[in-house]
């Protein structure tokens, strides 16, 4: 991936040189070795540090208990604190079901503890590790400061006039919507971003934006930290900007789920898709990935993507989940955009792959007939912290275009369920490619009407 910053000509060539070689060799020696966790129920924001790279955090497992069973009951059975760390109630058809966060107070490892409460059927519906993700990008060696520079007007007008706008017809989309949604009470339609947070003061987000969370320091104040020498500092403000340019009048949500080292764990990533839906997002950006399937993730998409089944008449039920797809080059399938493949759980979500000009697939985009649409994702021009624009690559850089585009559609269809908001853009509204996944087209999905009876999926259970 490249990342090239506009308007930072207040270092002088050679040392940004320098400074873009210490951190190229940095990457490839390895990430930063810290990633802070919140414990997120009831108040409790106690950090976890996660020393080095390891695929989940060490000594906590997350378990899902079948009905009837309690936690204070069941755990000591299993060597576990019955005090979790953190605890998440999800609605099941009116019944609440609660997944819990709990340490590990043996000396089993997490994949022994796993697979022994994998194999009591009776009480343990799933158990599984406290999986860590990230921005695809941000596990990538190639992540690295551009030596190319200009001043933030030249970025401003790279920004409007870059070649995606065009591949996928996003200003004639404009001329029918710009992400408010019509009927008798117009309002802007609301996107979540879960990612490293948002420059809030960039003058891009000025009246965009709705109040947020940091789930990471768990605090009101979902801003970008770090800098730009250190993992994808600017990855959300990026990607904010897509959606902003796609659907600039829709609300953005920033909520912060991925440390500086552009990590997060899987119950922040959980928790933090339940806050959106609670605080009326219609729309889920999730720029990240891992080839860990993360169940607590899937299992938030199944039970509440839809809305809850007592939602007035004529409200927006539920929201859309739009996940990257990932940079792995291969048809391995990346979560929590896998949980969109045929047969699982979680019809409510697009995965998103990325193509380059020509209308083909990059050769870092993950790809395979469980991704259910491209988008562009090579060179992106979008704000980065500081006032100014990058160009980045990646399917991170894809799924914002489509989080926009679901953004669109919702506004000139507001009362769509999220399942027929899907399958329109999936399958009756883009652009079939021989060889490829199919490209969207965002002019044709805001013009096309949805059909509601595409599919026998109106609340008619799973």
């Amino acid at each position: 991936m490249q990342f090239n910053i506009f308007a930072k000509s207040f270092l002088p060539t050679r040392l940004i040189a320098l400074l873009t070689l210490v951190l190229a060799i940095g990457l490839v020696i390895g990430q930063p070795a810290r990633m802070q966790e919140s414990a997120l129920q009831a108040g409790n924001h106690a950090a976890i540090e996660n020393q080095g790279n390891e695929e989940y955090l060490p000594g906590q497992v997350i378990v899902q208990l079948k009905p009837g069973f309690d936690i204070a009951t069941v755990a000591p059975m299993f060597g576990l604190d019955p005090n979790p760390i953190a605890q998440l109630e999800l609605d099941d058809d009116g019944a609440v079901v609660t997944s819990y966060l709990l340490r590990i107070l043996d000396t089993s490892t997490v994949e022994d503890k796993v697979a022994q409460m994998t194999a009591d059927t009776l009480r343990i519906l799933f158990a599984e590790p406290h999986y860590v993700h990230g921005a695809p990008e941000a596990s990538r060696p190639t992540w690295s400061v551009g030596d190319a520079y200009s001043m933030v007007a030249a970025g401003r007008k790279t920004y409007n006039g870059q070649w995606a706008r065009t591949t996928v017809r996003i200003d004639e989309a404009h001329q029918i919507t710009r992400g408010t949604t019509i009927g008798p009470n117009p309002s802007p339609v609301v996107v979540a971003v879960l990612d490293t947070g948002i420059d809030m003061n960039h003058p891009m987000f000025a009246g965009r934006l709705v109040p947020g969370y940091d789930f990471v320091d768990g605090d009101n104040d979902p801003s970008e930290e770090g800098n730009p020498l250190v993992g994808p500092f600017g990855h959300g403000t990026h990607v904010a900007g897509i959606i902003a340019m796609v659907a600039p009048e829709a609300k953005i949500m920033p909520l912060r789920v991925l440390g500086i080292n552009g990590r997060g764990t899987a119950f922040t990533l959980a928790a933090a898709v339940k806050y959106a839906l609670d605080h009326g997002a219609d729309v889920v950006n999730l720029s990240i990935s891992t080839e860990r399937e993360m169940k607590i993730v899937g299992d938030v998409f199944y039970h509440e993507l839809d809305g809850p089944d007592d939602a007035p008449a004529g409200s927006t039920p539920g929201a859309v989940a739009v996940v990257a797809a990932g940079n792995s080059g291969t048809a391995i399938k990346q979560y929590p955009a896998g949980v969109a493949d045929t047969g699982r759980p979680g019809r409510e979500v697009l995965a998103v792959a990325a193509s380059e000009q020509g209308n083909l697939l990059t050769n870092f985009s993950t790809r395979g007939t469980w991704v259910s649409v491209m988008a562009p994702g090579f060179r992106i021009t979008s704000p980065v912290p500081y006032n100014r624009y990058a160009n980045w690559s990646g399917t991170s850089m894809a799924t914002p275009i489509v989080a926009g585009e679901v953004a669109l559609v919702r506004a000139v269809n507001p009362s769509a369920e999220p399942k027929e908001i899907v399958v329109h853009i999936k399958q009756q509204t883009t652009t079939p490619v021989a060889g490829q996944r199919p490209l969207i087209d965002i002019m044709r999905a805001v013009s096309s009407p949805i059909v509601d009876d595409l599919m026998p999926l109106r609340k008619t259970g799973r």
